[in-house]
């Protein structure tokens, strides 16, 4: 009830549905869903991930033993590896090889996830808030809980995994007009052949590669060279 009043107050057409997601998430196919490592830590250390829910993890003191055999729990009821085995999407000559074959495959991800009428219009993205009062979860985390093979999937179909989830089912839906069409970026963004493909096969994969790669998306794009102080200049012979 309190949910539905807090939806209610900011969207009069919001029903009881659509408050499901306000609510715990339920933990059938967790052992699929996450990191074995990354549910440990969070049995031990619990944060908040959906900005929305109105109901918090608490602590229960486990041990750490305790919470591994939680988390070697959950993996074994839904025989997923544990432990984890690398994916080969998180290899950065996998990534080099993708980029080479179209270049800027990333950055076009990129712009995906950043655009406030796509994912940036709920989700929170690194240190970028959306104004909606129910934030959606930051994708700058996705690569340290998620497994890579539940990402893809998920982002294919979300509501086959929620019903309630109020995640749409037709960013990436196959043999349908995408909604990241280059009409719907400003002028300013370089658009690559991801994005000026309009495939959703591509997108997906594109968009899945920069969620579990977002640590080594991010260092790719900086660098320390302009943090250093000036060099000192050679002193030159008369």
């Amino acid at each position: 009830p309190k949910a539905l009043e807090i939806a209610r107050a900011n969207d009069a057409a919001s029903d009881v549905n659509a408050i499901w997601g306000w609510v715990p998430p339920p933990l059938i196919n967790q052992g699929h869903k996450v990191y074995s490592d990354w549910l440990h830590d969070f049995l031990l250390n619990p944060y908040p991930i959906r900005p929305a829910v109105l109901l918090r993890m608490p602590r229960f003191n486990l041990s750490s033993q305790e919470a591994e055999i939680l988390a070697r729990y959950f993996a074994a009821v839904d025989d997923a590896p544990y432990p984890v085995q690398f994916d080969p999407r998180r290899d950065e000559k996998y990534l080099q090889a993708r980029e080479q074959a179209e270049p800027g495959r990333l950055e076009d991800a990129f712009a995906i996830v950043r655009h406030t009428q796509h994912c940036g219009a709920c989700h929170v993205v690194g240190n970028f808030i959306p104004t909606r009062y129910d934030k959606a979860p930051n994708l700058a985390n996705v690569y340290r809980r998620l497994r890579p093979e539940y990402v893809r999937q998920w982002l294919a179909n979300p509501k086959r995994f929620l019903p309630y989830t109020a995640m749409p089912n037709t960013q990436f839906k196959l043999g349908q007009p995408t909604p990241f069409a280059p009409k719907t970026f400003p002028s300013s963004v370089k658009l690559g052949p991801v994005l000026r493909s309009q495939d959703p096969r591509r997108q997906l994969e594109a968009v899945t590669d920069l969620l579990i790669n977002w640590d080594l998306f991010l260092k790719q794009r900086q660098t320390v060279e302009p943090l250093n102080p000036p060099r000192p200049q050679a002193a030159t012979s008369r």
